[in-house]
C-alpha cells in the first residue's frame, strides 16, 4: 500500500482511540458507531442495529463469490484519561484500544472503502460491534441469532501477531456464587455464622477441580475475580458473594466442570456461558489466508492456540469459518497499550491479497 493510504489508516486509528468506548460510556459507543457510519463509502448498504443498548454497524458491498466478513470490535476496557490520547513512537501506535483492536478496525474500514470503489471482488461485509469486552452476546452473538450469515469471517483480535493463525480459543464460564450466614456483633462471632468463611470454604473445594496438571499446557483455569461480603468490620457478615472466571478447552468440559461445582454448592448463577472456538487448519479459507500471510511476510506462518477468547466463537457455533490473527501488540488492558505500525501496514496488504484470491 502507498504512504497516503497508510497515513489515512493512522489518522483514523488515532481518532478511534480518542473515543472512550467503555461499557459504562454508552453515549461514546453510540458516537463511534455514528462516526464510522459517516466514513463508509456511499455505495455500501448500511444497517445500524442495537441490542440491549449496544450499537453495531453492518455495512455491505455487492460482489460475486463467497461472502467475506471483516469483523472488529470498537469497545475497550477502562483506563486513565491519558490512555485515550494516542501517540506514535518508535514504530508503535500507543493508546487504549490501539491493539485491541481499533488499529485493525481502521485497516478494515479503509480497505472496505477501497474495495467499494473497485469492480470484481467478492461480496464484503464490515461488522463493527461495541460489546466484545463484556462478552459479545449483544453484538456478534445477537446478530448471528438474528440469522446473519457469511461464508468466512476475518477477526484480527489475537494477541500473538500476524505470524500466527489461531485455531483454538478456550470456552468461558463466568459464575456468581453466594452464601447466607447469620448476623451478629463482631465482638461475639460465636453467635453468628460468617457467610464469607462459608463461601471461602466452597472456593477452596472448587480450586481442587482446577488443580494444575503440570503435564498439560492447554488446561482448565480458574480465577477468583471478586469477593464481597458484610457491611461493617464489627459485624459478622450474613451474606457473601464471589465471581469466578473459568476457562476450559473442549465443549464437553463445560458440563463436567459445572456438575463438580454443583456437588459443592447449588448457589450458582451463570453470568456468561460461551463455548470454545475451534477451527480446522484444513479449511480452504484458512489455507488461502495462510498463503496471503506468507506471501507478504516473506516467512512461514504458524498455527497456534490462545487462552483468551474472542467473538470468533459465535461464528464457529454456526459453522462459519473464522480466521483469527492479529497485529503485534502489547500491554492489552494495561497502561501503555501499543500495536506495531509495521504489522498494521502489512495487515492491509495481507487482507487485500486474501480477498483477491477468493473466487
Amino acid at each position: 500500500m502507498d504512504d497516503k493510504n497508510f497515513t489515512a489508516i493512522l489518522e483514523l486509528s488515532r481518532r478511534l482511540i480518542e473515543f472512550v468506548t467503555t461499557a459504562s460510556h454508552v453515549e461514546e459507543r453510540e458516537a463511534i458507531i455514528e462516526y464510522c457510519r459517516g466514513l463508509i463509502h456511499e455505495s455500501a448498504e448500511i444497517k445500524m442495529l442495537r441490542f440491549k443498548k449496544n450499537p453495531l454497524l453492518l455495512a455491505s458491498i455487492k460482489g460475486k463469490g463467497p461472502r467475506i466478513c471483516f469483523y472488529a470490535h470498537l469497545d475497550v476496557v477502562g483506563a486513565a484519561k491519558k490512555e485515550f490520547r494516542p501517540k506514535i513512537k518508535d514504530g508503535r501506535l500507543y493508546g487504549r484500544g490501539s491493539g485491541d483492536m481499533k488499529g485493525a478496525a481502521a485497516v478494515m474500514i479503509e480497505l472496505f472503502n477501497d474495495l467499494a470503489k473497485e469492480p470484481n471482488h467478492p461480496p464484503i461485509d464490515l461488522l463493527l460491534t461495541t460489546d466484545e469486552e463484556v462478552g459479545g452476546m449483544d453484538g456478534a452473538g445477537a446478530l448471528l441469532k438474528k440469522r446473519y450469515r457469511c461464508d468466512v469471517v476475518v477477526i484480527p483480535d489475537s494477541g500473538m501477531g500476524l505470524y500466527k493463525i489461531i485455531l483454538e480459543q478456550k470456552g468461558m464460564l463466568e459464575l456468581r456464587l453466594w452464601k447466607k450466614g447469620k448476623l451478629a456483633h463482631g465482638a461475639r462471632p460465636e453467635r453468628g455464622i460468617n457467610a464469607l468463611e462459608l463461601l471461602w470454604k466452597d472456593y477452596e473445594k472448587i480450586k481442587k477441580i482446577f488443580a494444575p496438571d503440570r503435564r498439560k499446557k492447554w488446561a482448565w483455569t480458574l480465577n477468583l475475580g471478586q469477593m464481597h461480603g458484610g457491611m461493617h468490620n464489627n459485624q459478622v457478615p450474613s451474606h457473601a458473594e464471589m465471581f469466578l472466571d473459568i476457562r476450559y478447552t473442549k465443549e464437553k468440559d463445560r458440563k463436567k466442570i459445572l456438575n463438580r461445582i454443583y456437588r459443592i454448592t447449588n448457589n450458582v448463577e451463570i453470568l456468561l456461558d460461551s463455548p470454545p472456538f475451534i477451527q480446522t487448519k484444513e479449511n480452504p479459507f484458512v489455507k488461502t489466508f495462510k498463503k496471503s500471510l506468507e506471501y507478504h511476510l516473506k516467512d512461514k506462518s504458524e498455527f497456534a492456540r490462545e487462552a483468551g477468547a474472542s467473538d470468533a466463537r459465535f461464528f464457529s457455533h454456526y459453522g462459519i469459518p473464522a480466521i483469527v490473527t492479529g497485529i503485534r501488540k502489547k500491554h492489552i488492558h494495561a497502561e501503555d497499550e501499543w500495536c506495531s505500525l509495521r504489522e498494521l501496514k502489512l495487515f492491509y496488504s495481507i487482507l487485500k491479497d486474501f480477498v483477491a484470491r477468493i473466487k
